[in-house]
């Protein structure tokens, strides 16, 4: 008789284990890196540009940037030293190519990189015209970006500048103009030259 119990018990418990319509614990949503806050202020504009980069995530990246679609157009000022080999209108298709060239790689899991300002401070420039309050420009900052392809280390370093905007379409704040240039003479070492390697896979 106890052998008979225990063999039901059993049964029992491996139905309940088993049957694809009992309930369950739903799983937590995915939280993390593929979450990108919208641009309600300009913070968000450089947290979003360095997590992009990070994270080699091309979509995000280019919308950091302004389009026409939003009410302004991209531009990128090279380090002047190297302006002969740069492109002479460059634009956020320039900016989107450029990007897609670096991140992909035959090496798995790599390119690894990684981008650091010092202090970012913001000011209003009154450079759009009509929308004083709705336009900033940071300070002039230091950056180091990281580039690692898998067998080596590159560091880029240089000062920095970035005007942002506030669209009027959307509300939300985009980057329409970004200046580089070298620190002690280092050309080689700005995102210009970093530019200049990787735009159509140069």
């Amino acid at each position: 008789m106890r052998y008979h119990n225990f063999l039901l018990v059993f049964i029992i418990v491996i139905y309940w284990c088993t049957n694809p319509f009992s309930t369950r614990d739903p799983e937590k949503p995915e939280s993390g890196n593929n979450i990108y806050d919208n641009a309600t202020i300009p913070k968000i504009v450089m947290d979003n540009l360095i997590k992009a980069i990070k994270e080699k995530n091309v979509n995000e990246y280019k919308k950091v940037f302004a389009t026409e679609t939003v009410g302004h157009s991209f531009t990128f000022e090279p380090e002047p030293s190297l302006i002969e080999n740069f492109i002479s209108n460059w634009t956020i298709q320039e900016e989107e190519s450029y990007f897609n060239n670096l991140v992909n790689s035959a090496n798995a899991n790599f390119p690894i990189l990684n981008l650091s300002f010092n202090v970012v401070e913001y000011s209003v420039p009154a450079v759009v015209p009509g929308s004083e309050s709705d336009s900033v420009t940071t300070n002039s900052m230091q950056y180091v970006l990281t580039v690692n392809p898998g067998d080596s280390t590159t560091i880029y370093k240089g000062n920095t500048e970035f005007r942002l905007f506030r669209s009027k379409i959307d509300q939300f704040w985009y980057i329409y103009y970004w200046k580089d240039n070298a620190i002690d003479k280092d050309y080689n070492a700005t995102w210009t030259n970093l530019k200049i390697k990787n735009y159509l896979g140069k």
